[in-house]
C-alpha cells in the first residue's frame, strides 16, 4: 500500500516537473473555446478561431504566463550547465592498463603436459533397429 502511495506521488512529481499541469490546462482551455466558439459561429470557424491564437481566453493567458515563469528558471539550478562544468573540471589521461605484449599461454606448454588423465571420449549410442 504504501509502495504504491510512493509510486503515486513520484508520478506526480514527475508530471508536475515536467510541466504536464500546463498542458492539461491548456487542454481544457482548448477544449472550452472549441465549444464556445463552435456555438457561435459553427464548428468550422470554432475550430479556427481557437487554435489560431488571435483570441486567447483568460485561461490560455494564464497558461502562458506559467510557461514564461518555467522558462525563467536560474542559471545555477539548469543541470547541463552543472554538467558541462563538472566534465570540464574532471580532465585526466586515459594510460594503457599492459605496457608489455599479452599473449595467452600457448597449449604446448607444461601445465597442459602435466594432466595426469585423458579428455573424456563421445559414448558411441548404437541404435537396435
Amino acid at each position: 500500500m504504501i509502495r504504491n502511495l510512493g509510486f503515486a506521488m513520484l508520478f506526480c512529481a514527475m508530471f508536475a516537473i515536467a510541466g504536464g499541469h500546463l498542458f492539461v490546462l491548456q487542454s481544457v482551455a482548448w477544449t472550452n473555446m472549441l465549444i464556445e466558439y463552435s456555438l457561435k459561429s459553427g464548428i468550422i470557424e470554432g475550430v479556427a478561431m481557437t487554435f489560431n491564437g488571435s483570441a486567447p481566453c483568460k485561461l490560455c493567458k494564464a497558461v502562458d504566463a506559467g510557461q514564461q515563469d518555467q522558462s525563467k528558471i536560474p542559471q545555477s539550478v539548469k543541470g547541463d550547465k552543472k554538467i558541462e562544468g563538472v566534465c570540464l573540471a574532471l580532465s585526466f589521461d586515459v594510460k594503457t592498463p599492459f605496457l608489455q605484449d599479452f599473449s595467452y599461454p600457448h597449449p604446448s606448454d607444461e601445465a597442459s603436459r602435466s594432466r595426469s588423465q585423458e579428455p573424456p571420449q563421445p559414448v558411441l549410442i548404437v541404435a537396435l533397429g
